[in-house]
C-alpha cells in the first residue's frame, strides 16, 4: 500500500504557529506523516515546536545554520 508524506519548510516566527496548526489540521487526515523543517531564529521557535509536538509530527530546526 502506498503512503503519503507531507514535507513543509516553515520559518516559524511572528505567529506562524497559528497558521501551521491550521494547515496541519486540514491536511493530516489525508497524509500518513508530516515532516516539518523549522528555519527561523531558534529563540523564536518555541510556539511552533509546541504545535509539532502536540500533533506528534516529526520536525527539526535549522540547528544554527544561516
Amino acid at each position: 500500500m502506498s503512503k503519503i508524506g507531507l514535507g513543509m519548510i516553515v520559518k516559524g516566527e511572528d505567529g506562524e504557529h497559528v497558521k501551521l496548526e491550521r494547515a496541519l489540521f486540514s491536511v493530516l487526515p489525508y497524509v500518513d506523516r508530516a515532516f516539518i523543517t523549522l528555519t527561523g531564529d531558534e529563540t523564536k521557535l518555541a510556539d511552533t515546536e509546541k504545535v509539532c509536538q502536540e500533533l506528534g509530527e516529526k520536525y527539526k530546526t535549522n540547528e544554527g545554520k544561516p
